[in-house]
């Protein structure tokens, strides 16, 4: 019987039923079950896999808490559990997972204060959005985030607080600080491809999508390293729009619609030369429209 197998791809059929147990037992590598039917939860032996570095089950039916030996897997670099009816806290182990680079929790049910589980991670895409997460929001221990989505959840906490309580460590924001050279084109994907042969991952991991004005973009991973973007729109924030925001010089997408945000619009925005989209709406925003916007091509 076969036991171990580098990459298994069986996504984007119309395949049914629990995962299957058979899977388990194989130590898969790569392992894509994403857009099928699939149903129930997770078995635990699934994490218990110390190959296992790609696991996309996005666009299913899975339901259930997460297996709290998710931190088991510790060689995983790509969690893709979006599009499901997961519901629960995320275990804490899940902080075990710190070669981690990409986690999308992303159209789900879960719920809890999701960052005390992320404490010792810093994955560069993190895709939080359209669940029921509470708590403050933090970025403190976001060391090399590029893509922060925490859109349609119950984040709550003063922004501005939240922003400069480390005056320098919103930089731990290290992404959005400046245009990385090395990114997912040379790290993750030529990796891939010399582990995997000439195996399109860039096709593979395509639900990287942003809602913006009630249109979709999708962010091409071939393309992501002239990205960084930060979602906090609806959720439960307050205070105001901290004029660190500015010195996020490579940050090209902003939104932090629909929450309670007030005070002035900081001048400082008009210093994010690469900014490609502002989102400001429904919020209690007042005064002027600072002139140094003029700057933003």
């Amino acid at each position: 019987m076969l036991k171990t197998l580098n990459l298994l791809d069986l996504s984007d059929n119309q395949l049914e039923g629990m995962f299957p147990q058979w899977l388990v037992k194989i130590k898969v590598r790569y392992l894509f079950l994403s857009n099928n039917n699939f149903t129930g939860s997770l078995p635990p032996g699934l994490f218990d896999n110390p190959y296992l570095e790609l696991l996309s089950l996005s666009w299913n039916n899975f339901y259930g808490e997460l297996p709290n030996n998710i931190g088991n897997v510790t060689s995983i670099k790509y969690l893709m559990l979006d599009g499901n009816n997961f519901s629960g806290t995320v275990p804490e182990s899940i902080n075990n997972l710190d070669v981690l680079f990409l986690l999308d929790l992303s159209n789900n049910r879960f719920f809890g204060n999701f960052f005390p589980a992320l404490w010792g991670l810093s994955p560069i895409i993190i895709d939080l959005s359209s669940n029921e997460f509470s708590g403050e929001f933090q970025v403190d221990f976001l060391s090399n985030t590029n893509v922060l989505v925490l859109g349609k959840n119950k984040f709550s906490g003063s922004l501005s607080r939240s922003l400069t309580k480390i005056p320098l460590k919103f930089g731990k924001l290290t992404g959005t600080m400046e245009t990385p050279n090395v990114f997912l084109d040379d790290v993750l994907l030529n990796n891939f491809y010399n582990e995997t042969g000439d195996y399109d991952l860039n096709v593979k991991i395509h639900d990287l999508i942003v809602n913006w004005k009630k249109s979709k973009q999708g962010l091409s991973f071939k393309n992501l390293k002239l990205y960084s973007l930060l979602d906090l729109s609806s959720n439960q924030l307050s205070g105001e729009i901290p004029a660190s925001l500015g010195s996020l010089k490579a940050l090209k997408l902003l939104n932090v619609s629909f929450n309670n945000l007030h005070g002035r619009i900081p001048k400082s925005l008009g210093g994010l030369k690469n900014l490609e989209s502002l989102d400001l709406p429904h919020n209690n925003l007042l005064g002027s429209i600072p002139q140094s916007l003029a700057k933003l091509q």
